[in-house]
């Protein structure tokens, strides 16, 4: 059983499912764990599987692009992403500058090929290790508040970070992504919403919360998903 699917049960107090749920209300999407994998239901009542062998349509997931910084650099992009598969899956293993910490967030911001839109045009909903919580409007990304450990972690320690996207190019909606990362000693997960409904995802943009960069070693890799 995977971390989401264990948070899942433990603070957001779904349970492990045998059917899916009703259609959640007109701009909204749930997530739920089916069987022991998770799964979310939109507005349309399409359901999507996130699990081995993936889902939306079946089959694997593809690499659509990769990138490991050479040297400590403010974010890491990815760029060229097609419109050609139903779903986006990011994977990533961070580490931050943040000073006087062992622990940093991370924004994921997404866009069409003129850049990643990192204005307020983000609403956030997350739970992580422990009791915390948060929700809110006007974020620069998809965001969670771990992924990336601090200067203060021990040198061997890196953060993972796993965002999905369904329907990513379709506008005239919303795009929401769930997440899941962990970092120093902590885990979190979430559902992001882009409130952008004019254009496609084709731009992705990683950057520490509240450091100023990442570490030489940070990796992202991007898969896309069924047709």
């Amino acid at each position: 059983m995977g971390l989401l699917e264990d948070a899942l049960r433990a603070y957001a107090k779904y349970e492990d499912r045998t059917t899916d749920p009703d259609t959640p209300p007109s701009g909204q999407a749930l997530l739920y764990v089916k069987n022991g994998v998770v799964h979310s239901i939109d507005d349309a009542g399409a359901v999507t599987e996130y699990g081995s062998g993936g889902g939306g349509g079946g089959g694997d997931f593809t690499l659509i692009t990769s990138e490991t910084l050479g040297a400590d650099a403010a974010n890491i992009e990815l760029t060229g992403i097609p419109g050609t598969y139903r779903s986006l899956m990011l994977i990533a293993t961070l580490r931050s500058n943040r000073s006087g910490s062992v622990d940093d967030g991370v924004f994921v911001s997404v866009g069409p090929l003129a850049g990643a839109d990192t204005g307020n045009n983000y609403r956030f909903r997350w739970i992580a290790s422990g009791t915390d919580s948060a929700s809110g409007t006007g974020r620069t990304g998809f965001s969670l508040p771990t992924g990336a450990p601090g200067a203060s972690a021990a040198a061997v320690q890196r953060g993972s970070l796993k965002v999905v996207i369904d329907r990513y190019a379709t506008t005239g909606q919303e795009r929401v992504a769930q997440m899941e990362a962990s970092g120093s000693g902590r885990y979190a997960l979430g559902i992001g919403t882009w409130e952008n409904t004019t254009d496609p995802i084709q731009v992705m943009q990683l950057r520490p919360e509240s450091g100023t960069q990442f570490l030489t070693g940070s990796t992202a890799a991007l898969y896309g998903l069924g047709t």
